[in-house]
């Protein structure tokens, strides 16, 4: 939802890393009431269209805070990133003051997103996990979402590898885990009935069968 306010403006792009790259660029120039107003836009115009349940993924730290006062059902997931495997207690301890800031509330679910295989360390989707399954809560990440994501995992090249550089966040000594992103996560124990995978596009046989055998 809180992405609303970029609709029509991410148009021309020549690579999935080049439209990420645009939106990161746009994102860092937003303030804290830039995102609630865009969140809140989001929420409108679900409820217009007849949507009365979503799924939403915050980068902001303002997600659930920006849909109070709308009569729509909520599943609040806030996003954690760090491929570094030294920032993944650092990215963990910043989600406690957001969930419990929270008041109760009937119309919302607090959840928790380990964003994606090329942008959480082993380490970060192993604690997010653990959280998950000590406060019963939702996890949701993105998974299997292109081709380079699972080359970058299977042999640690191509253009995630190129964007990660780029942006910084690539660790020296990081390497590939040559798996699968399916197998990856069933590596970590992430996967199970509280996980929820995104997009799964490019999934292998071998994923598909250890996603069914966890959710069973």
């Amino acid at each position: 939802l809180e992405l609303t306010s970029l609709h029509e403006k991410l148009t021309r792009f020549n690579s999935f890393t080049d439209w990420i790259s645009q939106l990161i660029r746009r994102r860092r120039l937003w303030t804290a009431d830039d995102f609630v107003v865009s969140a809140a836009e989001g929420a409108r115009l679900s409820l217009a269209s007849g949507t009365t349940l979503v799924g939403d993924i915050t980068s902001s730290g303002v997600g659930w805070k920006a849909t109070m006062g709308h009569n729509l059902r909520r599943a609040v997931f806030e996003e954690v990133l760090a491929l570094a495997p030294d920032q993944a207690g650092r990215a963990m301890l910043q989600l406690s003051p957001l969930f419990e800031q929270a008041a109760p509330n009937a119309l919302l679910v607090h959840g928790i997103s380990p964003h994606a295989p090329y942008s959480v360390s082993a380490e970060l989707y192993t604690r997010a996990a653990e959280l998950s399954r000590k406060r019963r809560m939702l996890l949701a990440t993105h998974l299997a979402e292109t081709r380079a994501e699972v080359e970058f995992l299977e042999e640690g090249t191509g253009e995630f590898r190129d964007f990660l550089a780029d942006e910084g966040v690539l660790p020296n000594a990081w390497k590939p885990p040559k798996l699968s992103p399916g197998q990856f996560l069933d590596s970590l124990g992430v996967l199970g009935p509280l996980c929820l995978l995104i997009h799964c596009n490019y999934l292998d046989r071998e994923s598909i069968l250890r996603i069914e055998k966890a959710r069973s």
